[in-house]
């Protein structure tokens, strides 16, 4: 039976192991949360010397946002280290029970294995002695059963003490924190006060003298004005006194030169308009020579389309188409709009040089410009002819 008690001064050892953990890792995580405060009181104290020595305010935000990041930083290893003793806790807690029930199954078979045994030694000749042994046997394990469940119990007991002692000290701390960072917070607002007013007062004194120099600027400019704008009066009447008499002696001098220049202005005058007259019977003279020469040209182009029509017809009656075609085509260069031409150009490309192309574009073109003309309805069928 001893393997039964020794299987439970195991499980009391590993218990106890796991609450001595507990216990330290409560006492670091009290220190941490001390050291929390420590950090918080010295901040304090940095602030309230700062203020003392009458340090500016921008020495007191840096030493406020220093001593809060190493709360924060304080604040942050804390919550930290609790997740890492919850998680080292629930390993240890998973450990264990599987530790218990691989101690369980060992136990059942030791005693199955311990079971035959005895039911084959050679020594057990009774079945009184046999009856008794099997009492004796499952007693002990029903003692060992109950110390290993009073240990769990015992354990989980410890385990919800310390997770409890664990949510206190946080809270607290949490609470610790907040209560140094409002104290933090108070005490930097009182220091920012005193800065800004007396910031304020320095600025008021600066603006007083501003002003003071300004108003004594201002009266130096005007003395100095006052006195430039009598110079300046001075040196003016001076000059107009100066330039009276030498305008006086110009006008004297220049008298006769004036009168000399009006008479040849006068002449230039004349002589101008004397040149506008010619320049005027000259662009009458020239209107009326391009007139005659529009007329000239008219009568020429007039000229050259008969020549070259009634070539063209001389030709055709002879016989030479491709003269006749050359001259008809000069006088249609000079006159699109001649209905007999047209009608001359529609028979000799329709009769003589065979393109019925051209013949049906000066037929139409004779149509348009003359569709009273006596010739109309024969050359309407020529062009139904053609088609």
């Amino acid at each position: 039976m001893k393997v039964y008690k020794y299987r439970g001064g195991i499980c009391v050892g590993v218990l106890c192991c796991m609450v001595s953990f507990v216990a330290a890792e409560v006492v670091d995580f009290t220190y941490l949360s001390d050291g929390i405060e420590d950090a918080g009181l010295e901040a304090g104290v940095d602030i309230w010397d700062m203020a003392s020595d009458g340090d500016d305010d921008l020495g007191v935000d840096q030493v406020l946002a220093s001593r809060v990041a190493e709360l924060e930083q304080l604040v942050v290893k804390r919550d930290r280290q609790v997740s890492e003793l919850k998680q080292a806790l629930e390993d240890m807690t998973a450990t264990f029970t599987l530790q218990m029930a691989e101690m369980r199954s060992a136990a059942k078979s030791q005693d199955a294995a311990a079971m035959h045994e005895w039911a084959d030694s050679p020594a057990q000749t009774s079945r009184s002695s046999s009856t008794e042994q099997r009492r004796i046997l499952v007693g002990a394990m029903d003692t060992d059963a109950a110390q290993l469940e009073q240990a769990i119990a015992a354990f989980d007991k410890e385990h919800q003490k310390a997770l409890i002692a664990f949510e206190i000290i946080h809270a607290e701390a949490i609470a610790e924190f907040e209560k140094q960072r409002q104290e933090l917070i108070a005490t930097f607002e009182s220091k920012h006060d005193e800065v800004v007013g007396a910031l304020e007062q320095e600025l008021d004194r600066i603006t007083l003298a501003l002003e003071e120099e300004r108003e004594r600027r201002d009266t130096a400019m005007e003395q100095l004005t006052s006195s430039l704008h009598q110079e300046f009066k001075e040196s003016l009447a001076d000059l107009e006194e100066k330039h009276a008499h030498e305008l006086a002696k110009l006008q004297a001098d220049h008298s006769s030169e004036v009168a000399t220049a009006h008479a040849a202005y006068e002449t230039l005058l004349a002589d101008t308009r004397r040149e506008r007259e010619e320049i005027q019977k000259l662009q009458d003279e020239v209107s009326r020579l391009e007139a005659a020469l529009r007329i000239a040209q008219r009568e020429n182009e007039q000229e050259r389309f008969l020549l070259a029509y009634n070539s063209g017809s001389l030709f055709m009656a002879a016989g030479r188409y491709d003269r006749a075609e050359t001259e008809l085509l000069k006088a249609l260069s000079v006159r699109d709009d001649d209905a007999p031409l047209h009608y001359n150009l529609g028979v000799l490309y329709d009769e003589h040089l065979r393109q019925p192309v051209k013949a049906r574009r000066h037929y139409e073109r004779f149509l348009e410009l003359a569709p009273n003309d006596r010739d109309a309805p024969m050359v309407m069928q020529w062009l139904r002819e053609l088609r």
